[in-house]
């Protein structure tokens, strides 16, 4: 968890995760946003933003997701909104930067 970032979460805007299931196939989400909640020099805070089909729909947990180039993360996504074609899941994080040493 300590790679994953801001920075690396923009570097990988628009690029697709695989949502592993216990009970069924893969979901594909695609990262749509990246947003600074309030980042300051002591402490990192952003969200991002997951678009996903409609079906089957994802609850609230942490899931195991496989991704091209950051390989396997364990993210805990929250159902935030749906439109006609999508569902959306935000992940927050919020942690202290540790200072250079």
């Amino acid at each position: 968890m300590d790679n994953l970032s801001e920075n690396v979460f923009r570097e990988n805007l628009n690029t697709r995760f695989n949502v592993s299931r216990s009970d069924a196939d893969a979901v594909e989400l695609e990262l749509i946003e990246c947003k600074d909640l309030g980042t300051t020099p002591k402490q990192e805070q952003f969200s991002i933003l997951f678009r996903g089909p409609l079906q089957p729909f994802l609850e609230q947990m942490a899931y195991e997701m496989k991704h091209e180039k950051l390989g396997d993360v364990f993210i805990f996504i929250v159902p935030v909104r749906q439109d006609s074609e999508f569902m959306y899941y935000e992940a927050v994080f919020n942690r202290f930067i540790e200072p250079n040493k």
